[in-house]
């Protein structure tokens, strides 16, 4: 019996078991694991871009918090006083509990629009990018335009004239 053929077989079955082992048992759990990490990964980055969604928009009118903190009363205070999605969610559990007979034109619509007979549902009654607070400081913005713009061409013909005064002065 030849041990030198026995024991160089052994060697090499040896070492391909220990290439096997290692290249693919080590490395398929290494990428299987790196899968499953990056997943969580990318479920973790999603919840966090959602939170960050309602904390900087109105869930409501879908306005962000600097429109509002710039030209409205505030972000904090328009969630709470305009466009509280509780205030909402009671309205539209009060439409259910309604007979339909007792609900005014506007909550039919609603109603219908939200929980239609047929088809699916339509959210075009919530107010979109708009906001009555928003809207009066636009509106006044407006009305008052006119009277600042004549106020700043009295302004600029007064300061033309001292300009041109002193000017004449000088020469």
């Amino acid at each position: 019996v030849d041990f030198t053929v026995a024991e160089g077989a052994m060697l090499l079955r040896a070492v391909w078991d220990l290439c096997f082992q290692f290249l693919f048992l080590y490395v398929l759990i290494a990428i299987i694991t790196g899968i499953v990490i990056d997943a969580f990964g990318g479920l973790r980055d999603k919840k966090d871009a959602e939170e960050e969604d309602i904390k900087t928009n109105c869930f409501v009118c879908n306005l962000g918090r600097f429109t509002l903190d710039q030209k409205g009363i505030g972000f904090d205070r328009h969630i709470v006083i305009e466009h509280n999605p509780r205030y909402y969610l009671f309205f539209l559990l009060g439409l259910k509990q309604k007979s339909r007979a007792n609900l005014t034109s506007q909550e039919t619509y609603v109603l219908d629009q939200v929980w239609p007979e047929r088809g699916s549902s339509s959210y075009r009654w919530l107010p979109r990018e708009q906001t009555f607070t928003l809207e009066m400081i636009e509106e006044d913005q407006e009305d008052t335009l006119p009277l600042r713009i004549l106020a700043l061409e009295s302004k600029v013909a007064l300061q033309s004239e001292r300009i041109e005064s002193q000017m004449t002065r000088n020469e």
